[in-house]
């Protein structure tokens, strides 16, 4: 199931008009990111989305840095 089809998919728990504008604020929030930076978020929601899809390796360096890094698994 999809982030968005989860959104859908509530139960009507949350009013629809509620999930149309979390979604549409999404979307208008990722649209003023940099590319690198859409990059990365879209990254993360493949990651969050499919996570057999996608190799993960976070490190936490002493000074508190963090850092995911994302990869396409390759071909089996």
């Amino acid at each position: 199931m999809s982030v968005i089809e989860a959104l859908n998919d509530n139960d009507s728990s949350v009013p629809r008009e509620v999930v149309d504008a979390f979604v549409q604020d999404l979307a208008n929030l990722a649209s003023r990111l940099s590319p690198e930076a859409q990059a990365r978020l879209m990254g993360f929601v493949h990651l969050v989305d499919d996570p057999a899809a996608v190799e993960a390796e976070l490190k936490v360096g002493s000074s508190g840095e963090i850092t995911l890094v994302l990869r396409h698994p390759p071909p089996r």
